[in-house]
């Protein structure tokens, strides 16, 4: 029986690079096509939505429950964190006309129990407050309490869709191609086509990135070499340390 384990087929590629890159360049951190980071600033929700727009987005949309625990996971729970939900003025309070400053269409809310309460006569925007486990509330402008100050959590398109395993940044690029483009691509952000050197590390790139379409990685034959198992290797150079797994007494180049 034939068995593929090399795949060929000319569509989306993986790029592994940029070791030690968990939290990203200047604080970025991607999930789900989106990259998010914290204002550098502490201030109002205004303010924080001004410096959201100048890196090209806005405060944080949240469109769904794994979304909303991501964020608490990753910028944590024993702060306030402005979000890009608000209630603009002449609203039937205290619920009525919430939206996302970017425009998005509202499919998810996460309201903390009696929230929204307008509780100071101008509560119009929402953080994810200190202590209550990822849910809204709804505050002034100058958020809750007053006599504090917030950072904001900013969310952009990102460019390429990353995710970090083991301190290493996997991207699917934007565009289809060859394998020799989808490396040019590769080393154009840094790094190669994927070395993958366990059995976890290929198991968690299939749940990442899916098993429902073909993706390049970084192994080759180079011209000359035996066929059909001889001399394959990394592109990365990188030592292939699993390079070939034997079933029924067939050796064949398989991760």
């Amino acid at each position: 029986m034939k068995k593929v384990c090399i795949v060929v087929t000319m569509v989306l590629f993986i790029v592994a690079a940029r070791a030690g890159m968990a939290q990203g360049q200047d604080g970025w951190v991607q999930f789900k096509g989106f990259k998010y980071r914290l204002t550098t600033v502490e201030g109002t929700w205004s303010e924080a939505e001004a410096e959201a727009i100048r890196h090209g987005g806005h405060l944080a949309t949240i469109n769904s429950r794994e979304e909303n625990d991501w964020l608490v996971r990753t910028f944590g729970n024993d702060k306030s964190f402005w979000i890009g939900f608000y209630q603009p003025a002449g609203s039937q309070e205290p619920a009525g006309g919430w939206r996302w400053v970017s425009g998005e269409r509202v499919v998810y809310t996460n309201w903390d129990g009696g929230q929204p309460d307008n509780y100071t006569g101008r509560d119009n925007y929402a953080m994810l407050l200190s202590g209550a486990g990822g849910r809204w509330h709804d505050v002034p402008l100058e958020g809750w309490p007053m006599t504090s100050r917030f950072r904001g959590i900013i969310k952009v398109k990102a460019e390429l869709e990353c995710a970090v395993f083991r301190g290493v940044e996997y991207c699917l690029t934007p565009s289809e191609g060859d394998w020799n483009q989808a490396e040019a691509e590769a080393i154009r952000h840094g790094g190669h086509l994927a070395t993958i050197n366990s059995r976890e590390e290929n198991d968690w790139l299939i749940r990442t990135f899916g098993n429902d379409k073909s993706f390049w990685i970084g192994f080759y034959q180079p011209a000359g070499s035996q066929e059909p198992a001889g001399g394959w290797r990394w592109v990365s150079g990188e030592t292939a340390v699993s390079p070939t797994t034997t079933r029924a007494g067939t050796t064949t180049p398989c991760f």
